[in-house]
């Protein structure tokens, strides 16, 4: 026998996880939305994809590639004698981004250290290995409820930074909202069995 508060119970369960996990969809930062340039030797503070970039030392947008194919369009390349910081307003995780070296990084992989400032707790930080002439992708794990990230300094020249994948933290309240809302499916469904 077709019970319908159940089939509609089972549509506001799966809507609720829908909602929940859109929330935490990540997205991509390109720097292809900048419609400006950034010009070589820039040390101003811009913003792209959502986050705020900064710099101590020099860098520039740029879509002159000496890359593979898989990232074309834009790229921030930075002077890797400093280091480069990405900031939001609201918490975010980082999930992944792609690394490469760029102009004068020579023909050697080099060390980089990337530090992530949560909003509340330690930081978070992993060394990784930069290819000095093609961009590789690197995942992250535990870097969660990030205020900023800060890419360090190398032993190359310029460093290209791409597809910064991000993605927010839901905020407690809305987390709080949606559990007492799947609460309150939940016992209006027991409630309807026991008739």
């Amino acid at each position: 026998m077709f019970k319908p508060h159940l089939a509609l119970s089972r549509s506001f369960v799966f809507l609720g996880l829908g909602v929940l996990l859109s929330g935490a969809a990540q997205a991509a930062v390109t720097f292809d939305d900048l419609a400006a340039p950034v010009p070589f030797g820039s040390t101003s503070s811009f913003t792209s994809g959502g986050l705020t970039f900064s710099t101590t030392s020099t860098y520039t947008v740029t879509t002159d590639l000496g890359y593979p194919a898989p990232n074309p369009g834009k790229f921030l390349a930075y002077d890797s004698g400093g280091t480069v910081s990405f900031a939001s307003a609201a918490p975010f995780n980082l999930l992944s981004l792609d690394l490469g070296g760029w102009v004068g990084f020579g023909s050697n992989p080099s060390p980089l250290r990337i530090t992530g400032l949560r909003a509340a707790g330690p930081e978070v930080f992993v060394d990784v290995m930069v290819s000095p002439s093609a961009f590789s992708s690197y995942t992250f794990s535990g870097f969660t409820n990030l205020q900023s990230v800060r890419l360090g300094s190398t032993n190359g020249f310029y460093l290209g930074v791409d597809n910064i994948e991000v993605s927010p933290v839901p905020e407690p309240t809305t987390l709080a909202m949606l559990l007492a809302g799947l609460g309150l499916v939940g016992a209006t469904v027991r409630r309807r069995q026991g008739l």
